[in-house]
């Protein structure tokens, strides 16, 4: 048996260098992961001394994610700096990460052509011939891998390996520690984040509050939103149906105008139904919301009747690339009254829990709103005609008034009689008179445009206002009417078919009438004329 070599004055001397060499280095190692202020930077500096350490011809940093189990490339020593950790390494591939890992010990692959530990094809992608891998784990967490490669075949000593494992223990106590400083600080500013939110969010659930109309909650909804840099979208569902009815989108008039164009319709006229949202039954049945990154995916289901071309064009107006959104179900009484679609860049799916409190709050004012809107319409509408009471009528047509003065627009007004209304209660009953004053009321507005304004002035007298409306061209209007009327017998349930005729007042606003009293009078007065000259027939004060 051969003694062993006794070592000379210079071996010891090389020894002690190479071991303060290795000191330094992994007091260098010790050193960087103290004062790295990211995970990303302090891989890169963690490697290129751990490459001058071993000088190795390459040593690579990995990562393992658990929950897709996989490797992903993130630091690298020698020709490959720049370009490694922009590799993408498939799932099902053998690699040395995942192999050192499940070891939990360092692999040695003398030929990394010819090993198990990591696969011929990702071999190929590296200028190595032997490696070493070490795991990197702390507290049972499996971090990932220290890679070190040499171009030539290399034999690692043990005295290499055990050096590797110190190094590696550093490493991944440095890996641990700035995870959980990161973990940290992105609670904090998501902490931070979330509280900014909420209070933006409050504000704006504050302003919409306080608006009692549900057109107007929608467009100051919208302009709120805009100042956070989000979009909003509102949907209702319309009763009985599955069917979901925009009513407010928050992008200029002038892109709605060009979406309405390409689709052929009104933006108010499209419906988007279950087929046309893929989210439809987590939001609208589990009443959950989903935030989504392929908004564009999104849409373009929802668009899904259209053709392609066009699609893609309402696409190219209205998104932009890295958008996020937030799908939200409206809810009201446990049910589900409409759907909140929110989207902007700045969205995060951590956003979700202050969002939804958020449409709840918009939920809860549409509803109170549309109920007052609700209320109001009842205080101004005479129920039994459908149409607007004495009240709203002069309510509705000061404001008219007001307005045409202010541009300098015409208006002229109808005053219209039932003429021997009497003798149809007396003849009928009262119950048969409604009928024919309900009649009367539907055939007036359904010859009138939706801009004109027709309530009950009292008793069987109606007023019609009619804006952006002259003299001549107000009296083809009363002439209109009156046939209507006149022409055609009211069909009833006690007193079959009733023939009856009316007898109307015109007056335009001018200087002699510049309100609405006053220009009531006037059109009270050629009302009175047509009575006086037999009825049935249309007279115009000058």
């Amino acid at each position: 048996m051969t003694a062993p070599r006794k070592m000379t004055p210079e071996d010891v001397e090389r020894e002690i260098r190479a071991r303060q060499r290795y000191l330094t280095r992994l007091n260098d190692i010790t050193r960087a992961s103290l004062e790295s202020v990211d995970l990303k930077t302090m891989l890169q500096t963690l490697a290129d001394h751990l490459g001058e350490l071993f000088d190795a011809d390459g040593c690579f940093i990995t990562l393992w994610s658990e929950e897709e189990g996989r490797t992903i490339p993130t630091a690298a020593y020698g020709d490959l700096r720049e370009i490694y950790p922009q590799k993408i390494v498939p799932s099902d591939e053998a690699t040395m990460t995942a192999s050192v890992l499940k070891a939990g010990h360092p692999l040695v692959a003398e030929d990394v052509f010819n090993s198990p530990y990591i696969s011929p094809r990702l071999a190929a992608l590296f200028p190595t011939k032997s490696m070493l891998g070490l795991p990197l784990i702390a507290n049972d967490h499996k971090l990932g891998a220290a890679l070190i490669s040499f171009s030539q075949t290399h034999r690692f000593t043990p005295d290499e390996i055990e050096r590797g494992e110190q190094a590696a223990a550093q490493i991944a106590l440095a890996i641990a520690k700035t995870r959980s400083l990161e973990i940290e600080q992105q609670r904090t500013a998501q902490l931070a984040r979330t509280n900014n939110l909420i209070a933006a969010l409050s504000s704006v659930a504050a302003r919409i509050g306080s608006v009692p109309n549900p057109k107007v909650v929608m467009e100051t909804l919208g302009r709120e939103l805009k100042s956070l840099g989000i979009n909003c979208l509102v949907t209702l569902q319309e009763s009985g149906s599955t069917q979901f009815a925009i009513h407010y989108i928050s992008i200029e008039s002038n892109l709605i105008a060009m979406m309405e164009n390409l689709v052929g319709m009104a933006i108010h006229d499209f419906r988007f139904t279950a087929e046309n949202l893929s989210f439809y039954k987590q939001v609208v049945v589990n009443k959950e919301p989903v935030f989504a990154t392929d908004i564009g995916g999104v849409a373009e289901t929802m668009l899904q009747s259209f053709n392609h071309f066009i699609v893609r064009q309402i696409l190219k107006l209205v998104l932009s690339d890295n958008l996020r959104a937030a799908y939200l179900p409206l809810i009201v009484n446990d049910q589900v009254s409409g759907i909140l679609f929110l989207w902007g860049e700045n969205l995060q799916e951590s956003d979700m829990p202050a969002t939804s409190i958020f449409a709840s709050q918009v939920a809860i004012t549409l509803e109170n709103a549309r109920l007052y809107t609700e209320v109001q319409q009842l205080a101004i509408t005479d129920v039994l005609l459908e149409i607007y009471n004495r009240r709203g009528l002069f309510t509705l047509g000061a404001r008219e008034v007001e307005r045409v003065q202010r541009m300098a627009r015409p208006l002229s007004a109808l005053i219209l009689d039932l003429d021997f209304f009497k003798k149809i209660n007396d003849t009928y009953g009262h119950a048969t008179g409604d009928e024919v004053l309900h009649e009367v009321a539907q055939r007036c507005r359904i010859n009138i445009r939706g801009i004109d304004l027709i309530g009950r002035y009292g008793g069987e007298e109606f007023v019609v206002l009619l804006p952006e409306t002259d003299l001549p061209a107000a009296r083809i209007i009363a002439e209109r009417l009156r046939t209507a009327v006149a022409d055609t017998p009211i069909v009833t349930q006690r007193g079959g078919g009733v023939t009856l005729t009316i007898s109307l007042g015109v007056a335009a606003l001018t200087a002699s009438t510049p309100d609405l009293p006053s220009l009531l009078q006037h059109a009270d007065e050629a009302l009175y004329d047509a009575k006086r000259r037999g009825r049935n027939r249309v007279e115009v004060k000058l």
